[in-house]
């Protein structure tokens, strides 16, 4: 009964091990970190307008300040992703500018709207 009880707690012990793995290994990233498109018109849903890049992840929640302001369909090198507030942020580079962009405000796609 001893060896037993043991041997449970290395199972346990092994099986968190393996599951913090597994999690690691297949977390949800976003899109590869490279290029995607500033969209202001959030697919086609608004206007077409400049969009704002922030200091930090969490736009105004965060307190973070408007870095540029990105011209819609402008290519961006993503250098990071953050989630704050429930929103995924991409770091991106734009004509020498670094900022974060909230993925709403952005595409993989150049954004075309007819």
């Amino acid at each position: 009964m001893r060896l037993l009880r043991g041997t449970g707690r290395s199972v346990v012990l092994v099986v968190l091990w393996l599951v913090a793995a597994m999690l690691v290994s297949c977390s949800d990233t976003g899109v590869a970190l490279g290029p995607i498109y500033a969209d202001g018109s959030r697919g086609c849903r608004e206007a077409e307008h400049d969009v704002a890049i922030w200091s930090m992840p969490g736009a105004v929640p965060g307190g973070a300040e408007v870095v540029a302001e990105v011209t819609h369909g402008a290519r961006l090198t993503v250098l990071a992703e953050e989630i704050a507030f429930g929103v995924r942020y991409y770091e991106v580079e734009w004509e020498g500018q670094r900022g974060w962009l909230p993925e709403l405000y952005s595409e993989t796609i150049p954004p075309v709207c007819e």
